[in-house]
């Protein structure tokens, strides 16, 4: 769904500390329709609080850290698959997973790959892109090519 114009002459009230204010409020991303009930003082206040009372232990935030970014190189080998496994410009094959970059083809992108890979990234498992649709079609807008040819295809192009 798209976000509907930011509600700039509509004065809202804050659920937490009560003050009207006209702007300040979040887009609720979960897939509800509104804006957020608290301005961003109060949720971010609200957040330091409660990662204060329930803090993570270093060893379980290196876990944590390390898990997700084993979760992203899978999907990025996933990724490098689907688009061939090699550079479209000069050929080169390699096993390691950070040679590679997505270059957007058409001058339309929706959002960038690796970005996405990054952020949206939760789950632990992905068997295939038939699991992740959004990434899927946009990868139909890519091309595979190693960082050199990327930087050397940007630079002719601009």
């Amino acid at each position: 769904m798209k976000r509907p114009p930011k509600p700039v002459d509509i004065l809202k009230t804050c659920k937490i500390c009560h003050l009207d204010k006209f702007h300040g409020f979040r887009w609720n991303k979960k897939g509800k329709r509104y804006y957020t009930h608290s301005c961003r003082d109060c949720s971010r206040a609200a957040a330091k609080k409660y990662h204060k009372e329930n803090p993570i232990s270093e060893l379980e935030l290196k876990r944590i850290l390390a898990i997700h970014s084993e979760m992203q190189k899978k999907v990025k080998q996933l990724c490098v698959d689907h688009l061939g496994g090699e550079c479209k410009c000069c050929g080169l094959k390699t096993k390691y997973l950070s040679v590679y970059e997505f270059h957007h083809n058409t001058g339309k992108k929706n959002f960038g790959i690796s970005g996405y890979i990054n952020q949206k990234i939760k789950k632990k498992e992905y068997k295939s892109l038939d699991d992740l649709p959004e990434l899927k079609s946009e990868l139909i807008l890519c091309e595979l090519l190693c960082a050199n040819c990327h930087r050397i295809k940007h630079e002719n192009s601009g």
